[in-house]
C-alpha cells in the first residue's frame, strides 16, 4: 500500500491544514518503460489530489503501478529505460515535471519526503545511521556536525528506538527489520515536509506501532468505510477476501472449532498416506485407515510420553558483546538478545514466534542455524545437541533443517540463475542428487512450488516477488528437509500472494510432513498455519500455547495488548473492540529492567514484578483444570481476557 500523507498532531490543527487547499495534484500520469521486449505501460492515467492534512491511500498488488507513481512524483525514476509520454504532477500549483534537477533536489526532502519499503536496501551499508540523519540536516540547516548529531538521537527517540544515544553510531545491519524501517521514518520525517509519501510503510512493523485502517482518511475514488466494508469493483472484494479470510474471520467459538477440528482432521488424514520423501512405499488404503488416527493432537499437552519432539530448545542464550575502543576494545555490557527461552517442536507441526521487532525472534532463527553460536543452553535435534557441532557433524544436521528467509529478492543471488540457486544445495550434498540428475531434480521443485519448470534458465529479478519466495521455499526443499524455519516469509508480499504461498506452505506439509518454526509479526497469519504458537518479548517466551488457547484465551498482558491491536479493516467488526494502550517505550536488550521484563509497560504490575522473575508455567490458579486459560505464561498474575475480534 502506498500512502501519501502529511501528519497532523492534533485534528483541529488537521481542519486548519485543510483550509489551504489542494497540496498534490496528479492528472492523467503516464510512465513508460522501454525494454527490448517492447513497451511496458506501468502507469495509465492516473488521477488523485491531496489536500493539506489529509492522508490518501492507494491501493493494489504488486506490478499495479503503486511505487512506479510515488517515485515519478519524487522525481527519482531512471530516465531512460522509464519515460512519462503525458501527465501533470503538480505540487503547491507547479508543475514538477517541467523543474529542473537543482529546483526538484530543493523540494526532496525539505518538502517531499518519502519512506520507502525495503529499509535495508534504502540504507548506506557503510555508514552509521547516524551519519546518515546528520547529513540531513548539515546540508539542508547547515548545522555543526555535533548539533547534526544530536538532532538524530532526538530523531530517533521519536520513532521509539531504544538506546537511542547509544545505538546512533551503530550500522543498518545492526538493527532489526523493524527498527530499520523506524530510522526510514525518522529520516523522512527530519525536516517536517508538507508531504510524505510512504510505499508499504508498515510491512516490517508490528501491530503495536502499525496504524489501522481508520488513518486513511480517503481511499480514491470514495470514502474509506464504504471501500472497506461493501467495495463495488471486483479486484477490491478479492482484495477484501484476502484479508477477511486471516485477519477478519468469524468470532463465533463454533465456527472457530469447527475450522480448527477441519484443519486437524485434513492433517491426520494427510499425514497418514503420506508418502515418505526418502522413498518409503506409500501405505495401503487399509493401513492407512488403521494410522489415521494416531497423529497427537495439538491441543493435548505437549509432555505426552507417546511423543517426543522432533526439536527440543532448552534454556537458549544470546549475548552480544557491547565494546569502547578502536585498538585496545574492552567489553562494557551486553545486548542480551535471547535470554533463556525453551520451547519444543513437534513432527509435523507448525510453531509460531510472535513479538514485536527487537525480541530476538530472528536470533532465535540464527541460533538453530548456527548461523550464530549460542552464550549457553542447549538445542536437541533428535537428542543430539547441534549447538556443540561443527564441520561435517554439523552439515549433516543442516541438511534436515532448512531456512526460507524474509526477503525473497535479497536472498536469491541475482547473479544465479534459478536451476543454479536451487541446484546449489546439492554441491554441497552430492548424494542427494548426481550431477546428471540435478537439471531434472530443480524442474521437479519448480513444478511442486507451482512454477513452470521450464523457468529454470531464468534469473531472480525476472520473477515477481511471490514467485520468488516460491523459489526460496523451493531452494529449502531441495534437500529433503525434516524441519524449515521461515523467518517472516511473506512479510514482504501483497495480500493476496500472502494467501497463495501460505496455502503453499501447507500443502507442503501435508505431503512431506515437514515441520514448521513460522517467525512472524502479522499475528493473523501466524494464527492461520500455525498448530502451536510461542509469544516473545525482549529475549524471553512470555507465552506459549495452542492457537486457540493464544488467540482466545490470552492469559499474559502483553499477548492481549499485541491481539488487541490487530487490524480490522472492516470498519463495522471493528465496533466494540477494547484497545489496550501500552505505555512507555520497549527497554532496551543491553539494559532490561529487572525480574518482569514487561512489568515497565504492564498496567498489573506490582513490586514483585520487579523483585521476582515469573516463570513460563501454567498458573497456579488455572492448573489442573479443563480450561483452555491452562497454559504456559510467564505472569505473576495471569487471568484470562477476551480479545474481542482479535485475529
Amino acid at each position: 500500500m502506498t500512502t501519501i500523507s502529511k501528519p497532523a498532531d492534533v485534528p483541529a490543527q488537521r481542519d486548519r491544514d485543510k483550509s489551504e487547499g489542494t497540496l498534490l495534484e496528479v492528472r492523467d500520469l503516464h510512465v513508460e518503460f522501454h525494454t527490448r521486449d517492447g513497451v511496458v505501460k506501468a502507469v495509465n492515467g492516473v488521477n488523485y489530489s491531496v489536500s493539506a492534512g489529509e492522508t490518501l491511500a492507494v491501493l493494489g498488488e504488486s506490478g499495479s503501478g503503486k511505487s512506479v507513481t510515488a517515485q515519478a512524483i519524487m522525481g527519482i525514476l531512471d530516465m531512460p529505460p522509464a519515460k512519462i509520454p503525458q501527465g501533470e504532477i503538480l505540487f503547491r500549483g507547479q508543475d514538477m515535471l517541467k523543474m529542473s534537477g537543482e529546483q526538484r533536489r530543493k523540494i526532496r526532502g525539505a518538502k517531499i519526503a518519502m519512506i520507502f519499503q525495503d529499509a535495508l536496501s534504502s540504507l548506506n551499508p557503510v555508514l552509521s545511521v547516524g551519519y546518515q540523519l546528520s547529513e540531513m540536516f548539515r546540508v539542508h540547516q547547515g548545522l555543526g556536525k555535533k548539533a547534526a548529531k544530536a538532532k538524530s538521537i532526538e530523531l530517533m527517540d521519536r520513532v521509539k528506538i531504544p538506546a537511542a544515544s547509544k545505538r546512533v553510531d551503530d550500522y543498518p545491519h545492526q538493527f532489526s527489520g523493524g527498527m530499520r524501517q523506524r530510522i526510514m521514518i525518522a529520516m523522512a520525517l527530519a525536516l517536517e515536509p508538507d508531504l510524505i509519501i510512504a510505499d508499504e510503510p508498515t510491512t516490517a512493523l508490528d501491530v503495536t506501532v502499525t496504524l489501522p485502517c481508520t488513518s486513511c482518511t480517503r481511499l480514491p475514488p470514495t470514502r474509506t468505510p464504504a471501500v472497506c466494508s461493501t467495495p463495488s469493483r471486483a479486484w477490491t472484494r478479492r482484495a477484501r477476501s484476502c484479508t477477511r479470510s486471516r485477519a477478519c474471520r468469524p468470532t463465533c467459538s463454533t465456527f472457530r472449532r469447527a475450522a480448527r477440528s477441519t484443519r486437524a482432521a485434513r492433517r491426520r488424514r494427510t499425514s497418514a498416506v503420506r508418502r515418505c520423501r526418502r522413498c518409503t512405499p506409500s501405505p495401503t488404503p487399509a493401513a492407512a485407515r488403521a494410522t489415521s488416527g494416531r497423529r497427537r493432537s495439538m491441543a493435548e499437552p505437549k509432555n505426552d510420553a507417546r511423543r517426543e519432539p522432533i526439536l527440543e530448545v532448552r534454556n537458549l542464550v544470546k549475548h552480544f558483546p557491547l565494546t569502547q575502543g578502536i585498538l585496545f576494545k574492552k567489553q562494557v555490557g551486553a545486548v542480551k538478545a535471547v535470554d533463556g527461552i525453551s520451547f519444543e517442536l513437534y513432527q509435523g507441526e507448525t510453531l509460531g514466534i510472535v513479538g514485536e521487532s527487537g525480541c530476538g525472534k530472528s536470533t532465535v532463527a540464527k541460533l538453530l542455524m548456527n548461523l550464530e553460536r549460542a552464550t549457553s543452553g542447549e538445542v536437541f535435534y533428535k537428542g543430539q545437541d547441534i549447538t556443540k557441532l561443527s564441520g561435517r557433524a554439523l552439515k549433516a544436521v543442516r541438511r534436515n533443517i532448512q531456512m526460507v528467509f524474509q526477503d525473497p529478492y535479497t536472498s536469491l543471488n541475482p547473479r544465479m540463475t534459478v536451476g543454479d540457486i536451487i541446484g546449489e544445495p546439492f554441491d554441497i550434498h552430492p548424494e542427494v542428487a548426481p550431477k546428471g540428475d540435478r537439471r531434472r531434480k530443480v524442474q521437479e521443485l519448480l513444478d511442486v512450488v507451482g512454477l513452470n519448470p521450464e523457468y529454470v534458465n531464468r534469473y531472480p529479478h525476472q520473477f515477481s516477488g511471490g514467485q520468488r519466495q516460491r523459489i526460496g521455499i523451493a531452494r529449502g526443499l531441495a534437500l529433503n528437509p525434516e524441519i524449515i524455519i521461515c523467518d517472516e516469509p511473506v512479510s514482504a508480499l501483497d495480500v493476496s500472494v500472502q494467501a497463495q504461498v501460505i496455502n503453499l506452505m501447507e500443502k507442503l506439509q501435508d505431503e512431506f510432513n515437514l515441520s514448521y518454526l513460522f517467525i512472524a509479526h502479522d499475528l493473523s497469519i501466524v494464527r492461520h498455519i500455525s498448530d502451536r504458537v510461542g509469544v516473545m518479548y525482549l529475549g524471553k517466551m512470555a507465552e506459549i500455547g495452542t492457537d486457540e488457547q493464544i488467540y482466545d484465551h490470552p492469559t499474559h498482558p502483553y499477548t492481549q495488548a499485541l491481539l488487541s491491536a490487530v487490524p480490522v479493516p472492516d470498519p463495522d467488526a471493528r465496533e466494540g473492540r477494547e484497545r489496550i494502550i501500552l505505555t512507555g517505550d520497549v527497554p532496551s536488550p543491553a539494559n532490561p529492567p529487572s525480574g518482569c521484563r514487561f512489568r515497565t509497560r504492564c498496567w498489573k504490575a506490582q513490586d514483585k514484578c520487579a523483585e521476582e522473575l515469573p516463570l513460563l508455567a501454567i498458573p497456579e490458579r488455572f492448573a489442573g483444570s479443563d480450561s483452555l486459560a491452562a497454559h504456559e505464561s510467564a505472569c505473576h498474575f495471569a487471568e484470562e481476557k477476551d480479545v474481542v475480534g482479535a485475529a
